[in-house]
């Protein structure tokens, strides 16, 4: 659940035409869709995204990306988690069915030290 707070904000995509474009034309799904033009709308710095096809489109327009590790590696060197944390993070997610690709938990591992 996510706590109501002042620095996340709920936005539409001002042009949906964009976004079917978008979808047309990558196969992606709605809500990979429309992240990729907000970022594009709001001149973001940074998306976040973990699905791999979005990924790569994202990259391939210029935006940079970040996924789930990578967030995670942000906030423990900005000293907002523990290492602890973001371990039971982590073996939260893989509980939970996601798949962590080896490369990426070695990193984050390796972050750790």
């Amino acid at each position: 659940m996510l706590i109501n707070v002042s620095y996340i904000k709920s936005v539409s995509v001002s042009n949906p035409e964009a976004v079917r474009i978008l979808r047309m034309a990558t196969g992606l799904d709605q809500g990979e869709s429309e992240a990729i033009v907000l970022t594009d709308e709001l001149k973001a710095d940074i998306l976040l995204m973990d699905e791999a096809k979005g990924r790569k489109i994202s990259g391939q327009m210029g935006i940079t990306i970040m996924g789930t590790i990578g967030l995670l590696i942000s906030a423990y060197e900005d000293r907002i988690i523990t290492s602890e944390e973001v371990r039971r993070c982590i073996d939260d997610l893989q509980r939970s069915g996601r798949h962590i690709g080896e490369r990426h938990y070695q990193m984050l591992l390796d972050r750790l030290q």
